[in-house]
This record gives structure tokens, C-alpha cells and sequence, in this order.
């Protein structure tokens, strides 16, 4: 055990250690990809596979998806934000552009299976 005291003008400071604790902080992340050119743009930064003017949207959805903890923290006004239903039941979706959207799951605290899909066409 450590003990250290420390006076100054009319302040007294007593500190005690004997055990060091160790905080660990759970992060959100992007656990997997069904879309190769969402993958090769998280992972390599390479927008090769995307159309260019979906380039900047695309990069905003998966730092938000990266983030995010829980499918509701990417319901914000604008994203297009739903839940899936019928046999895609358990999927959530982020509008990119008209039909094409930016499909995932939740695994535990984790976003995976990204996929970039036209499911209306």
C-alpha cells in the first residue's frame, strides 16, 4: 500500500492506493459484410465498388453503424430508418439512394451482414 500526503496553504490532500483497477470500455463495431464493396470501403478505403455519388452517404451509414449499440440509435429524421418484415424479419435497413438501401442485423452490440441491396427491385 502507497500512502501519499501532500499540503499546500491551507489544503490537505490524502491519497491511499492499494489496487489498481482496470476499466474496460465496450465499443460498438461493424462485425460483418455480405457486401463486398462495403467492406472494401471500411476496411481499405477503396469507394472502387460504389457508385461515386453514393460514396459520402455510405461513408456517414457506417461510421453510424460502427457507433451505433442498438438498431433504434440509427433512427434519426432523414435516414429512412425501418425494420424488415416478413422473411427478412430481424434486418434493418438505411435508405442510400431511391430503392437502394443499406441492409444489416444486430449482434448483440454489433452491426453485421452490411449489405448494400436494391430489395424493392
Amino acid at each position: 500500500m502507497l500512502r501519499r500526503t501532500s499540503t499546500a496553504a491551507s489544503f490537505e490532500c490524502n491519497a491511499v492506493l492499494d489496487t489498481v483497477a482496470l476499466c474496460v470500455t465496450l465499443a460498438a463495431v461493424i462485425k460483418s459484410f455480405r457486401s463486398k464493396a462495403l467492406k472494401r470501403l471500411w476496411v481499405r478505403n477503396d469507394a472502387g465498388g460504389l457508385r461515386p455519388d453514393w460514396e459520402p452517404k455510405v461513408r456517414r451509414l457506417l461510421s453510424r453503424l460502427d457507433a451505433a449499440t442498438a438498431p433504434g440509435d440509427l433512427d434519426i429524421p432523414g435516414s429512412g430508418f425501418h425494420a424488415m418484415t416478413g422473411n427478412l424479419a430481424g434486418r434493418y435497413a438505411l435508405t442510400v439512394s431511391r430503392n437502394w438501401r443499406l441492409t444489416f442485423a444486430f449482434e448483440g452490440a454489433d452491426a453485421a451482414e452490411l449489405d448494400l441491396e436494391d430489395y424493392h427491385g
